[in-house]
């Protein structure tokens, strides 16, 4: 099983939100289970799980990664490198919320996090030029040298890909 998180907080304000109660709930469930990186992972491992975060929002330093530290579980962190730093302000549906520095991945990642690819901007791989999916898909030196253990996987953006993508 994949667990994929984008925000942790207080309140769930919409369903990309979990509240700080529903993970600490979750995260007592898996206690049971072997929680693992995506590199161990064995899908027919019953018991196996990956906890994953898409986009990397600080509220996930503040609220997701004590508890994740204090049960000892590793976890998944797919940034986007253009929004590091910055905020969510293109979402206009969503409540604002502000993507990690950083020094706030590398914080998690002494927490137990590890680092990987969600592209450069978020773009829908599946509509991008060669070039431009070339450029997406490019993790940038000094991105990579946030976690040299991380970086082995791809989170899709929108979820979508086609052959072309998959080729690359």
């Amino acid at each position: 099983m994949i667990l994929m998180y984008h925000k942790v907080y207080l309140e769930s304000p919409t369903k990309w939100w979990v509240t700080v109660d529903d993970f600490y709930r979750q995260l007592c469930e898996l206690r049971y289970k072997k929680v693992v990186y995506l590199d161990e992972y064995d899908p027919n491992d019953v018991d196996h799980v990956v906890i994953t975060f898409d986009g990397v929002y600080k509220n996930v330093l503040d609220f997701a990664s004590p508890l994740l530290k204090k049960f000892n579980y590793p976890y998944e962190l797919f940034i986007t490198s253009e929004y590091i730093g910055k905020d969510n302000a293109f979402d206009v549906l969503e409540p604002k919320a502000e993507f990690a520095t950083i020094s706030e991945l590398k914080e998690m990642c002494s927490h137990g996090g590890r680092l990987q690819w969600h592209t450069k901007n978020h773009l829908d791989l599946t509509v991008c030029s060669e070039n431009s999916l070339d450029q997406e898909l490019e993790i940038p030196k000094k991105i990579r040298a946030l976690d040299e253990s991380g970086f082995n996987w791809i989170a899709y953006p929108h979820g979508n890909f086609n052959e072309a993508v998959r080729s690359k």
